[in-house]
């Protein structure tokens, strides 16, 4: 949602960075100000969920409908994060299908990262030792070149360089 508001311009009127005119003195900054903070409530409504609609139905400007998604959004942020990240931690390979596995741990670790918590994130080499470590003991002697071996120590090996992805 903040990439969508920064692309279209209008993220400044969410962060109440954009004085709005007294459209005595400016009619045409007032109406400019009108314009763009319904735009930002516009793109903030169009892309939330039907359920979301009863936080945001009254707010005036965007800067109101955005203070009271995240407030709804923070409240839940903490234990959607444990709820991540236990999954994260507790998801095993079952049968052969590997690459259906790896995108699960993938959707968890994005959505980890992206909830924006710098106390939550998982760095990519910890990301790869989850992976290792979810793995069936058969794929061991093909993941230790990927995260073996001491940290401090830098060798010749590239797949020791490569990230997760």
């Amino acid at each position: 949602m903040n990439l969508v508001l920064k692309l279209c311009g209008v993220d400044s009127y969410i962060q109440s960075s954009v004085d709005k005119p007294n459209p005595d003195e400016d009619p045409e900054g007032a109406e400019n100000w009108a314009f763009n903070d319904t735009y930002a409530k516009l793109l903030i409504t169009n892309n939330i969920e039907v359920v979301q609609m009863v936080h945001v139905g009254q707010c005036a400007t965007s800067q109101v409908m955005w203070a009271s998604l995240v407030a709804m959004h923070k409240s839940k942020g903490h234990q959607t994060m444990i709820s991540y990240m236990c999954n994260l931690f507790h998801t095993t390979a079952e049968g052969d299908n590997i690459t259906e596995h790896l995108n699960k741990l993938k959707q968890y670790w994005e959505k980890l990262n992206l909830l924006g918590d710098n106390d939550f994130k998982i760095s990519d080499l910890l990301f790869k030792i989850i992976i290792s470590s979810s793995l069936p003991p058969s794929w061991d002697a093909f993941t230790e070149a990927y995260v073996g071996g001491p940290l401090s120590v830098t060798t010749g090996d590239s797949k020791r360089h490569l990230n997760s992805q």
